[in-house]
C-alpha cells in the first residue's frame, strides 16, 4: 500500500533537497540555538487569561517556551514569548497592510515600531505559499524563505536565502492536533499543533515564532 508522507508532497526541485545546517548559527536569542538535529513540537491549548496560547516543548515533552495570545481585557494586541522560568523573551505584533498582514518581532515590553528584531511577510501572488522573514542575528541581518506545500496535511521548508540551504522543517502534526484544516473552509475553526525539526545552529525559539507566524497566515487564526 503506498503511503503519502511529506517527502511525496513536494511538488518542486526541492523534493530532494537534504535538511543543512546554516553555515552560521542564526537566532534570535542565543540560549536556544540546537547543538545537534532537534525535533520540538507547538501545540494550542487555551489558558486561564487567553484561548489562543501555544506551548513549546522539546520532543520528550519537557518544557521550552509559552506563547501568549491576546490577553483578555489587555490593550495591548500582541503575543508574548517567555522561556520556560516565564522570562520574557520578544513579542509577536501582527500588523494589518493593504490586503494582507505582517508579522513584526520585537523586543519585549516595546511597541511594534520599536526594537524591531524581525519581521515576516508574505510573499508572491495567487496562493504561491511564499514568506519571506527578515531578522537581526546579533550585529548581523538575515533573510529566511518558507515555502509551503501539501494539499491535506500542511508543511513549510524553512530555507536560509543567502546559502540556499534548507535548515528547518514545519509540519502540521496529526498525532498532536486536536482537529486537522483538511479542507480550506475549515481554516480559521482549527488551530493546529507544529512538529518543528531543526538543523544545528538554529534557534529553537525563532523556529517556534515562525510556526505561530505560519498558522496565523495560512490558517487565519488568531
Amino acid at each position: 500500500m503506498f503511503v503519502t508522507t511529506y517527502s511525496h508532497a513536494r511538488p518542486d526541485k526541492h523534493i530532494f533537497a537534504k535538511n543543512s545546517p546554516p553555515p552560521r548559527n542564526l537566532y534570535l536569542r542565543k540560549e536556544h540555538i540546537a547543538r545537534d538535529q532537534s525535533q520540538i513540537l507547538v501545540k494550542p491549548y487555551g489558558g486561564p487569561l487567553s484561548k489562543t496560547d501555544y506551548r513549546v516543548t522539546y520532543e520528550a515533552g519537557g518544557p521550552l517556551f509559552a506563547i501568549s495570545g491576546c490577553r483578555y481585557n489587555q490593550d495591548r494586541k500582541c503575543r508574548e514569548v517567555r522561556d520556560a522560568s516565564g522570562l520574557p523573551m520578544f513579542d509577536i505584533h501582527r500588523k494589518a497592510g493593504i490586503g494582507f498582514f505582517s508579522w513584526v518581532v520585537a523586543m519585549p515590553g516595546t511597541k511594534p515600531s520599536e526594537a524591531i528584531i524581525g519581521k515576516a511577510t508574505p510573499g508572491g501572488f495567487g496562493g504561491s505559499g511564499l514568506m519571506t522573514f527578515w531578522f537581526k542575528c546579533g550585529d548581523e541581518e538575515h533573510t529566511l524563505s518558507l515555502q509551503k506545500h501539501g494539499h491535506v496535511m500542511t508543511f513549510f521548508d524553512v530555507f536560509q536565502t543567502s546559502s540556499g540551504r534548507r535548515i528547518g522543517e514545519i509540519r502540521e502534526s496529526a498525532p498532536h492536533s486536536q482537529k486537522l484544516a483538511l479542507r480550506q473552509s475549515s481554516h480559521g475553526k482549527c488551530r493546529p499543533a507544529w512538529d518543528i525539526i531543526l538543523m544545528p545552529g538554529l534557534d529553537m525559539a525563532l523556529m517556534a515564532a515562525l510556526s505561530v507566524i505560519v498558522s496565523e497566515w495560512h490558517f487565519k487564526t488568531d
